[in-house]
């Protein structure tokens, strides 16, 4: 097969892995940071947090419309730039007025570079690439901390801050090096017009982050006053549902090309609610580990439906369509906590879940309107990647790829491909690896820690005996493969490549 008749895999989930990253973490620490080191009091706290979120909120329409101007990889590289500014200032950061400063930059740099992510990735891709993509950022995610936790205790919040640079910085570079696809078609229709078709659809998405938001916010509450837990025992609680979340996004697809997006979506607020309800009545926090890890499936199957849906829907507008998105999704974030927060100090924790697995359910029974309003067909479209996946099994390539050209709403055609294309899927590849084996790393260790022979809980106590045991001398030999595998797994999403047996052994046909 040619070059041409194929899709390359874009930068895009590299590079959303690598800021991710640095952006949860911040989010985390920040008012951490401000309080033990400038001294900052409760109020000024929430201002430097209200004010990169209000620039975030307020740029995302204008990185939309950038997005459809110019060329998405560069506003996305941009908007990385920004963000490692941004991490800088706070690493260097003086006073309170620097971290206001910084707090400006990242919330202006965080909208360039979302937006114009999700709008590279809709250029060719669908839900299977959506899903790609939100698995990359659980992984971003999950590696920030850990490296957070580690860097805070040896170095500090400085180092912490100045690594989330370095890793912003990678990221725009991986965008950067990626060659250029065509101008998007400049699109006649405004913000307004977009805003209008799209109006269901992003209420339906503002209403569900907000109870999304606002529940994930109460559940570490909960965890903490009422079964006294410390940071690191929460961590564990969340920890599973973050590795199913990591391990399903990218092939919940399966699911929403068999039913269709409506059905999927439906299904998916449907069973929000029911996780809602049910962490309202569990006793223990061993059974909240395990309804979390059912929530964290509903999330990876419901946000590449919507992202894709968004993207399909936006047409040749798909800059614009994707700042209402992110608009909208942020919108919840912000009000969720507060409002549930409310609920939560007048009637409790089971007032507060049952509060939102209603509004979930509420929610669920609007998709079929929403998605409806949007005049889509209920299956998603094919996306140029997959129909080439499609053709080399056996199916005529013509026909597929002008099939995909005519459902493609933007009116672009599949962007030619690059000779990177297969490294950057390999290096995706690699991550999922990898977090395959932190799964099984994490469920033996587990039991080797209530065995009383983990190396772990006895570095934590600092107690590590000098005669350890052979179950804890393994544990330990353990976390060291695992970090060594780590550093190998995912330099290949900073230094893309293949190994060089996957490329001898490619058919000459797909090198043509």
């Amino acid at each position: 097969m040619s070059r041409d008749a194929r899709s390359a895999p874009s930068t895009a989930p590299n590079a959303a892995a690598l800021t991710r990253a640095p952006a949860e973490v911040v989010d985390f620490l920040v008012p951490l940071w401000a309080t033990a080191e400038l001294g900052a009091t409760p109020a000024q706290v929430g201002a430097v947090v209200a004010v990169e979120a209000a620039l975030s909120l307020v740029a995302r329409p204008l990185a939309g419309i950038l997005s459809d101007r110019f060329d998405r990889g560069r506003i996305a590289a941009l908007g990385a730039i920004l963000y490692a500014i941004s991490l800088g200032g706070y690493a260097l950061a003086p006073n309170l007025a620097a971290a206001f400063g910084a707090a400006a930059v990242g919330g202006v740099g965080g909208a360039l570079f979302w937006v114009a992510v999700r709008a590279k990735v809709g250029e060719t891709g669908g839900v299977a690439a959506y899903g790609q993509l939100l698995a990359a950022e659980g992984q971003g995610a999950f590696v920030g901390f850990i490296g957070a936790f580690v860097l805070l205790d040896w170095l500090g919040y400085p180092a912490v801050f100045a690594a989330g640079g370095v890793a912003a910085l990678a990221a725009a570079a991986v965008l950067l090096s990626e060659r250029s696809a065509p101008r998007p078609r400049p699109s006649d229709r405004g913000m307004g017009q977009v805003g209008r078709k799209l109006m269901p659809l992003l209420a339906l998405t503002a209403v569900t982050a907000t109870a999304e938001a606002g529940v994930g916010l109460l559940l570490l509450l909960h965890l903490q006053r009422e079964f006294d837990l410390s940071p690191v025992e929460i961590a564990t609680v969340f920890a599973p549902g973050f590795l199913v979340f990591i391990l399903l996004a990218g092939n919940t697809h399966k699911v929403t090309r068999a039913i269709g997006r409506g059905s999927t979506l439906g299904l998916a607020l449907i069973a929000s609610a029911a996780t809602a309800g049910g962490l309202a009545l569990a006793p223990d926090p061993w059974l909240i580990t395990v309804i979390w890890a059912g929530a964290s499936v509903c999330f990876a199957a419901a946000i590449p439906v919507q992202e894709a849906t968004v993207a399909e829907a936006s047409g040749a507008a798909l800059g614009r369509g994707m700042g209402l998105y992110e608009g909208a999704q942020l919108v919840g974030a912000l009000i969720g906590p507060a409002a549930f927060g409310l609920l939560y100090g007048a009637g409790g924790w089971r007032a507060a879940c049952f509060a939102a697995a209603g509004v979930l359910l509420v929610a669920a029974l609007l998709v079929p309107f929403a998605v409806a309003s949007l005049g889509l067909p209920s299956r998603p479209r094919t996306s140029p990647r997959e129909t080439a996946t499609t053709a080399v099994t056996g199916t005529a390539a013509g026909s597929h790829t002008d099939e995909t050209r005519r459902q493609t709403g933007s009116g672009q055609q599949a962007t030619p491909d690059v000779p990177t294309g297969p490294d950057l899927d390999h290096a995706r590849k690699e991550r999922v690896r990898w977090f395959q084996h932190l799964a099984l790393f994490v469920a033996a260790q587990a039991g080797i820690w209530f065995a009383g022979d983990s190396w772990i809980q006895a570095k934590l106590r600092g107690m590590v005996p000098d005669d350890a045991p052979t179950l804890m001398t393994v544990s330990r030999i353990w976390v060291t493969v695992l970090i060594v595998d780590f550093l190998w797994s995912f330099s290949y999403t900073i230094w893309p490549r293949q190994k060089r047996a996957a490329e001898t052994s490619a058919p000459a046909a797909d090198r043509s």
